[in-house]
C-alpha cells in the first residue's frame, strides 16, 4: 500500500516542481556572446545584438570571447531562469523571444518630456 501511494504522488510532486519553475518571474535577460568571430557569421542574431537589444528594459550584452550566443533569463535576484541558443534564430524570432517573455521596448527619450509639456496645457 505504501508503495502504490509514493507511486501516485511521484508524478503530482513532478507538477508541483514544474510549476514552480515557470512561476519563475523573469526580472532581466542578458545576452553572452563573442562580439568577433561566430558572431560575424550570424548577420541577423547580430544585427539583433547590436542593434535591437538595447532597445528593450531591463536587457544587456555581455561579450566573452568564444561564446556563441545565448539569450539568459534571469529573476530578481539574478539567478539563472533559462538559456536559449541564438544561434539558429532570425533577427525577427530574437525580437519574438524577447516580447514572449514579457520584455518591453523602452520608450523613446524625450517622449516623456513632450507627454509632461502637453499636460500643462
Amino acid at each position: 500500500m505504501m508503495k502504490i501511494s509514493l507511486l501516485l504522488l511521484l508524478p503530482l510532486m513532478a507538477v508541483v516542481v514544474i510549476a514552480s519553475t515557470e512561476e519563475a518571474s523573469v526580472a532581466s535577460a542578458r545576452v553572452e556572446s563573442c562580439s568577433g568571430c561566430s558572431l560575424n557569421r550570424l548577420h541577423e542574431v547580430k544585427r539583433f545584438i547590436m542593434e535591437d537589444l538595447e532597445k528593450y528594459e531591463n536587457t544587456v550584452f555581455k561579450s566573452i570571447h568564444g561564446r556563441r550566443p545565448e539569450l539568459i533569463l534571469l529573476d530578481a535576484q539574478d539567478n539563472e531562469i533559462d538559456r536559449i541558443e541564438l544561434s539558429d534564430k532570425s533577427r525577427e524570432q530574437c525580437n519574438e523571444l524577447l516580447t514572449s517573455r514579457g520584455f518591453r521596448l523602452k520608450s523613446p527619450e524625450g517622449e516623456e518630456l513632450k507627454s509632461s509639456k502637453g499636460d500643462e496645457l
